[in-house]
């Protein structure tokens, strides 16, 4: 029954490829091409590129059983041999979004020492800027459960770095931004720009960005530079096709904490880095393919144009989801929590390869994350663990999100779900997998959506999967769906010793021979005297080196990846007209066997 199961496996992925590949051919490739944008949305943005609406502003968060308003902070900002600085100017910002924070401010006294209060509680970067030096910012979480924190940032002699940024045609770039390892700033109307570098740097790199145009480098030598010491570079950009996306629905239409991607109208994956949120253009920024071009994000895509510079993805009728993450009766606020689309077939293709979005907790481990489509979510948590080295995670069943609704999560407890510990064998040889994918899915109801799990192997081929919800889980090697290994996951306990295999080693077991792996070779173990292998001249020490099918050499049509291709055919394939191609001292021979 295996391997009637793995037959139809290896016969029925060609034959469903070459079935989409028929269908996109006829005209099925126009469902991955998106739809236009709304025009009632074009136009929403200054020509500046910022948002027409007043300034998002963070609100000082009131409340605690104390009748404390805010969160507070002191900074100290000191010389490399630990002097405090007065002349001083701060300025902060929300970690998160980078949004500008005001603050009440006191101070320096004469221990350089500022009060800082009616801060936000959240995660708060502070800069500073000392004339003739560099000033490394920091980031300290702020919560009301922890004492009143200090920033001690290091201000270094500096150097001071000068500038133009111009075109191919060498005229200026205004609004440039330039950047070395510490020191930062943008050009001006005639391309020109300064900022302090510390002395420290022996060979420094400066490059330049711009919208519009890529990216470019130039390494500065200055080794053995003195404080105060001028230098000067110019950088030439040459054009490029950039778009701003905007998240219509979303606060400033910001798309904050998502992954978007710009591709080919009819290609919903890219192997383009992905877009990047620029802060100076208060947009997220994307390289797009020349002509038209397709902006996919969080489970919306829009089409863009030859020439347009701006891309809009509606989410204003999308729902969202919050809960509250605690560790036992106490909130939890040192976390990453992401939101996962599940799926739904061919109809999900234009959306994109992912949909997910991220977010963080508050103060009060509260969470929310909004812009998400109608459908099934999954929410996965990272935490950092105080008590102890590594990670909490933990993972929901699918939560369906209806449009303009919010879904509850509930309290998600970091110490809760259950857990799988186990290995990844090589079903050929049963050595460990390391470095590997073990997927996993949760079985669900009637008309229920299934969660999934994605965890990868460490050096020893072995895995943990924590903070699942509770169920029957089955757990396969990706490159092997069909040999599932089936684990039950109970509330507070981690199920350990669970073996996955890669392949049922169909090939090996009809025909009577062994292999093992040694050093990243397939190589003969063992023959059974009298078996097919053996009849048709399979030798313990042949080297495998490849596999033909009906006399196609698959492995050499595919280069790199063939060796992968002849474990994957020796691992399931049990069809007729297979050939073995070994490697012996006296050459390369061909092995015939009969399945």
């Amino acid at each position: 029954m295996a391997q009637r199961r793995t037959w139809m496996f290896v016969v029925a992925v060609p034959v469903v490829f070459v079935g989409l590949f028929a269908l996109l051919v006829i005209g099925g490739l126009w469902a991955l091409r998106p739809s236009k944008a709304d025009p009632a949305l074009l136009g929403r943005r200054a020509a500046s590129g910022t948002s027409t609406a007043p300034a998002r502003s963070l609100a000082v968060r009131t409340g605690g059983e104390d009748g404390r308003t805010g969160c507070g902070a002191t900074v100290v900002v000191h010389d490399e041999a630990g002097a405090p600085l007065l002349d001083v100017a701060l300025s902060l910002a929300d970690k998160e979004d980078g949004a500008p924070v005001e603050a009440e401010v006191e101070g320096p006294d004469e221990a350089g020492v500022f009060a800082l209060s009616g801060l936000p509680c959240v995660a708060l970067e502070v800069r500073a800027e000392v004339p003739g030096h560099v000033v490394i910012p920091t980031t300290v979480p702020l919560q009301y459960d922890l004492a009143m924190p200090t920033f001690k940032l290091l201000a270094m002699a500096g150097i001071e770095v000068e500038g133009r940024v111009v075109d191919e045609a060498g005229d200026p770039i205004e609004n440039a931004h330039v950047k070395g390892v510490l020191g930062e700033a943008d050009t001006d109307a005639d391309g020109r720009f300064r900022f302090s570098e510390h002395q420290g740097v022996h060979r420094l790199l400066v490059s330049a960005e711009a919208f519009g145009f890529e990216t470019r480098s130039s390494l500065v030598d200055v080794e053995g530079a003195e404080a105060g010491d001028v230098f000067t570079v110019e950088l030439t950009l040459p054009s490029a096709r950039h778009v701003k996306v905007f998240c219509a629905g979303l606060p400033d239409d910001r798309c904050q904490d998502m992954l978007v991607s710009c591709t080919d109208p009819y290609s919903p994956f890219t192997n383009r880095d992905q877009c990047e949120i620029h802060e100076q253009l208060d947009a997220t920024i994307c390289v797009c393919p020349e002509g038209e071009a397709a902006v996919r994000g969080a489970g919306r895509a829009v089409l863009v144009e030859p020439g347009d510079t701006e891309a809009w993805l509606d989410f204003r009728d999308s729902g969202r989801i919050e809960g509250d993450l605690v560790r036992g009766s106490e909130p939890i606020v040192t976390c990453h929590i992401t939101a996962l689309r599940i799926p739904v077939a061919f109809e999900d293709l234009p959306r994109g390869g992912v949909a997910a979005v991220r977010t963080l907790p508050d103060g009060d481990g509260h969470f929310v994350l909004e812009g998400l489509v109608p459908g099934d979510w999954q929410v996965e948590v990272e935490c950092l663990n105080l008590d102890g080295p590594g990670e909490l995670t933990r993972s929901t069943p699918p939560l369906a999100v209806k449009a303009r609704t919010t879904t509850d999560a509930g309290a998600l407890d970091m110490d809760g779900g259950g857990g799988i510990e186990g290995i990844l064998v090589d079903g050929l040889t049963g050595a460990p997998e390391p470095h590997s994918p073990v997927a996993g899915l949760r079985a669900a109801g009637p008309g229920a959506r299934r969660s999934p799990a994605l965890v990868t192997t460490d050096g020893d081929g072995r895995f943990v999967m924590e903070g699942l919800p509770t169920g029957a889980w089955s757990l396969a090697h990706p490159l092997s769906p069909h040999l599932a290994t089936e684990v039950t996951v109970e509330e507070g306990v981690i199920t350990d010793g669970v073996v996955v295999e890669t392949a049922d080693a169909t090939a090996l077991v009809e025909n009577g021979f062994s292999v093992s792996n040694e050093g990243g070779t397939l190589v003969v173990a063992g023959v059974e005297e009298g078996g097919p292998a053996w009849d048709a001249g399979l030798v313990e020490g042949d080297e495998v080196s490849g596999v033909l099918i009906g006399g196609v050499d698959l492995a050499a049509m595919v280069g790199a990846s063939g060796g992968d291709l002849t474990r994957l055919v020796l691992g399931h394939w049990d069809g007729p007209g297979v050939t073995l191609v070994v490697e012996r001292e006296d050459g390369t021979h061909e092995v015939p066997l009969d399945w």
